[in-house]
C-alpha cells in the first residue's frame, strides 16, 4: 500500500519520530475499546428491555423502569464520544497532511464536537454518581444527615468536571495549563464520591442483615447479601482504575498515557453503569421504590 503513495508523501508508519504518535497509537486503541463498550451496553440494554417487556423480573415493571430508562440514557451519552473520538482520530490520520500530526490536533483541539464528546464522557461518570447519592439518601431515611457530605463532594465534583470539560477543550482559555490537574482532581473527587456511598450503602446493608438474622431465616437474608456484592463488585474496579488514571495524569508526561488511562476509566464506568441498571440494583433486589 505504501508503494502506492505519490512522491514525497510520508506513510503513518514512517514518523516514528513524531511526537503526536503515541497520541494516535492512544486514540487508535481507545477507540476500539469504546467500540467494545458500547457493544456490550448495548447488548445489556436490550436484554434489559426484553426482560421488561416479558415481565420475567419478580420486581415490579414500576420499580425496574427508571433503571431501564437510565440505562438507555447511559449507552445515548456513550454514543456520542465514541462517534467523536473516531472522528478525532480521522482528523489526526485520514484528514491530516502527511508527515506531522500537529497540524490535525490543531484542528481537533478546540472543535465543538470535540467538547461535546468530553461533556458526555463527563456526564456518564455524574449520572452513575448521582445515582449513588439518591441510593445512599433514600436507604439512610432515619439520619439524612449522613447524606450531607456526599452531596457536597457530588457537587464539587459536577464543579470540576465542568471546568475539566472546558480546560481540556478550549485552546484559548487560561484554564488549558492546568487541565491535566483539572480532570486529576475530578477524577479523584468521583472515586472518592464512590467509594464513600457505596461503603455507607453496603454498611447500612450489612447492618440491617445482621439486624434481621436473628428473626428470620437465612433464605430471606441472601437478597441482602446480593445486594451489597452488587455494589462492592462495581465499586471496586473504577476505584482500581480511577485512582490509576489520576495518578497517571498528575505525574505522567507521555500523551498517550493521558488519553489511555481516563479513557479506559470513562469506558469501564459506562459497563459497569449499564449493568447495575439492568440488574436494577439494591432498592428493586429488596423490593423496594
Amino acid at each position: 500500500m505504501s508503494d502506492t503513495l505519490q512522491d514525497g508523501a510520508t506513510s503513518f508508519v514512517d514518523v516514528p519520530d513524531d511526537p503526536l504518535l503515541p497520541l494516535v497509537r492512544s486514540a487508535y486503541a481507545t477507540l476500539h475499546i469504546e467500540i467494545v463498550t458500547f457493544s456490550i451496553q448495548l447488548v445489556l440494554c436490550l436484554y434489559g428491555f426484553s426482560q421488561y417487556s416479558a415481565g420475567k423480573p419478580s420486581a415490579p415493571k414500576a420499580s425496574r423502569r427508571p433503571y431501564l430508562i437510565l440505562s438507555f440514557v447511559i449507552l445515548g451519552l456513550f454514543l456520542v464520544p465514541t462517534v467523536t473520538d473516531s472522528v478525532f482520530f480521522a482528523t489526526m490520520t485520514i484528514n491530516n497532511a502527511p508527515g506531522s500530526f500537529a497540524s490535525g490536533l490543531e484542528v481537533a483541539s478546540g472543535a465543538w464536537w470535540t467538547m461535546l464528546g468530553t461533556a458526555c464522557n463527563v456526564a456518564v461518570i455524574l449520572v452513575g454518581d448521582a445515582l449513588l447519592v439518591y441510593r445512599c439518601y433514600f436507604i439512610w431515611s432515619e439520619r439524612r444527615q449522613v447524606v450531607i457530605v456526599p452531596c457536597i463532594m457530588f457537587i464539587a465534583s459536577l464543579v470540576m468536571g465542568i471546568l475539566a470539560t472546558v480546560a481540556s477543550n478550549l485552546p484559548d482559555s487560561v484554564l488549558v495549563a492546568n487541565y491535566k490537574a483539572f480532570f486529576s482532581a475530578w477524577i479523584t473527587l468521583s472515586v472518592t464520591l464512590n467509594s464513600m456511598t457505596t461503603a455507607l450503602i453496603a454498611g447500612k446493608l450489612i447492618y440491617e442483615r445482621r439486624r434481621l438474622s436473628k428473626v428470620l431465616a437465612k433464605e430471606h437474608l441472601v437478597k441482602y447479601t446480593t445486594a451489597t456484592a452488587i455494589l462492592i463488585e462495581s465499586a471496586l474496579p473504577l476505584s482500581v482504575v480511577g485512582l490509576a488514571a489520576a495518578i497517571v495524569l498528575n505525574r505522567s508526561e507521555n500523551v498517550g498515557a493521558n488519553v489511555f488511562f481516563p479513557s479506559f476509566w470513562f469506558c469501564l464506568s459506562a459497563v459497569l453503569s449499564a449493568d447495575r441498571f439492568q440488574s436494577g440494583g439494591w432498592d428493586v433486589i429488596l423490593g423496594r421504590p
